[in-house]
């Protein structure tokens, strides 16, 4: 088993228990180390110990945390999904720290992957594992990226009462500010009591050349594509998180290509501005088979056509400044430049 340093940074590996868990042996054992924290070691061995005891496959299950200290790591090997199973109905009835608490789980999770081939995702305990609201709220977002929830789930899968958890809906669909992009829950399926959130929050520790490439490259590179509205965004996005330093590093870009980010005072074209010159988002419709209407100019007329959009390729090579729009055994290629407007049919 692994020594918990007391920090989120790791454990130290000091001995390998045949069993899963033999609390007095392992605490001898810990006795014996040099070091000047072993106070804080014993007191994270105790606390798992707890846990194992007392929480170990939600507060119901009796018989399964009656021997589950005692249980060799080939009894667990042979089942891992009903031990992981069991831990985690642990942990949503635990009433302390969640985040402590998984911290140590983890380090021990990631030791008996190491040394005993334990299946483990690094996802295991992410909806428990925040440290403060915000954390929370953002980890809830990405929960309900990946689609429709009922409050019962996603009290359940984050191991908290509907009637707290009514507080953080509510902070959801009102929205919030967080790093200067807004949060907030785009669809919420009243008459089915359900959640979904077409938000997904991404927030990224970059250095002085990835900040550049992510707001200068991205314009450049996206530049005649179908993917120059949605990167261009993404751009913006990044700009307004920049520090002052970082801001003027990026505008001191100067080339023939005019790029512009959402501050008018700024030479480099707005995001927003485009938008309201076409209405056009390729990526959306890219991104799955959509039924959509494209208007489009055909020898300067306006043309429509209602089919699947899908990008052009010339001999398997995919072309960025083209689209195909797939109809009834037919396909019609159109260049991006002559895209007037796409809408879904519905």
């Amino acid at each position: 088993m692994e020594r918990y340093n007391g920090s989120k940074k790791g454990l130290e590996v000091r001995s390998i228990m045949p069993v899963f868990a033999d609390t007095k042996k392992l605490i001898d054992e810990i006795n014996e180390l040099p070091g000047k924290n072993k106070k804080a070691h014993l007191a994270d061995v105790d606390a798992l110990g707890t846990f194992f005891k007392n929480y170990y496959g939600g507060k119901e299950s009796l018989s399964k945390r009656s021997d589950i200290l005692e249980i060799k790591i080939r009894d667990i090997l042979a089942d891992p999904d009903d031990f992981n199973y069991c831990v985690i109905a642990g942990i949503r009835s635990y009433p302390n720290d969640k985040y402590k608490l998984t911290c140590r789980l983890e380090h021990f999770f990631k030791h008996l992957k190491t040394r005993f081939g334990l299946p483990y995702s690094k996802d295991l305990f992410s909806n428990f594992n925040y440290r403060d609201k915000s954390e929370k709220l953002l980890k809830m977002l990405k929960y309900l990226h990946s689609g429709d929830k009922s409050r019962a789930q996603i009290a359940e899968d984050f191991g908290i009462r509907e009637r707290s958890l009514a507080d953080d809906l509510n902070i959801l669909i009102d929205g919030f500010e967080f790093m200067d992009s807004r949060m907030q829950i785009a669809e919420l399926k009243r008459k089915k009591n359900s959640y979904s959130s077409l938000i997904h929050p991404i927030f990224l520790a970059m250095n002085s050349s990835e900040i550049y490439a992510l707001t200068v490259g991205l314009k450049l590179l996206s530049e005649g594509t179908v993917f120059q509205d949605s990167l261009s965004s993404i751009a913006d996005k990044v700009y307004k998180q920049l520090s002052g330093h970082a801001k003027d590093m990026v505008d001191q870009h100067t080339d023939e290509q005019r790029i512009s980010f959402e501050e008018e005072e700024l030479k480099f074209i707005n995001t927003a501005e485009l938008f309201q010159r076409r209405d056009i988002n390729f990526t959306y419709f890219l991104k799955e088979p959509v039924l959509c209407k494209v208007t489009y100019l055909e020898n300067g007329k306006r043309s429509t056509l209602q089919g699947i959009l899908k990008l052009a390729d010339e001999k398997g090579e995919l072309k960025f400044d083209r689209v195909i729009v797939e109809t009834d055994g037919a396909k019609q290629e159109v260049e991006i430049n002559y895209v007037i407007k796409i809408n879904k049919v519905v």
